[in-house]
């Protein structure tokens, strides 16, 4: 009954609204494997996005937004582990200023922790996020 109750809770705070983010002008990767990873996203072809993905992040292990599809595509295909790692590396390498993408890494975080049974981490990240997003009670996701 907790479980259920703590996925509803962080469900309602999942409403993706994408407003706030409206005065941040994004500069994703330019490098051929992130462009790639980005198109195979788009296609739905998860298994070519994680290859390229994989790559991008190998050879840029800076690039915030190559850890962050990456980590939501390993979730969506239940690489729950690698998924978290690539979460954690978007979180630090991510731009200050990119609420969106990193209120998502926190969401992808709390989820994992949630199904690894580790309420009390998933709540931490929920409320990192909050911290993040402030009074918007709004919680990014990555929109795919």
């Amino acid at each position: 009954m907790k479980h259920k109750m703590l996925t509803m809770a962080l469900a309602a705070l999942a409403i993706s609204s994408f407003t706030y983010a409206a005065d941040f002008n994004r500069k994703e990767p330019t490098t051929y494997n992130y462009q790639r990873g980005k198109e195979a996203v788009d296609e739905g072809d998860t298994e070519k996005a994680i290859e390229f993905l994989s790559k991008e992040v190998a050879e840029n292990p800076k690039s915030g937004y190559g850890h962050a599809w990456l980590s939501t595509m390993l979730m969506n295909e239940g690489e729950f582990g690698r998924g978290l790692t690539e979460a954690n590396l978007a979180i630090k390498h991510l731009p200050k200023e990119d609420v969106e993408f990193t209120s998502a890494m926190y969401y992808n975080r709390s989820n994992v922790n949630l199904n690894m049974g580790d309420t009390l981490a998933a709540i931490k990240d929920g409320n990192s996020n909050g911290e993040l997003v402030g009074d918007t009670l709004t919680t990014y996701l990555v929109d795919y």
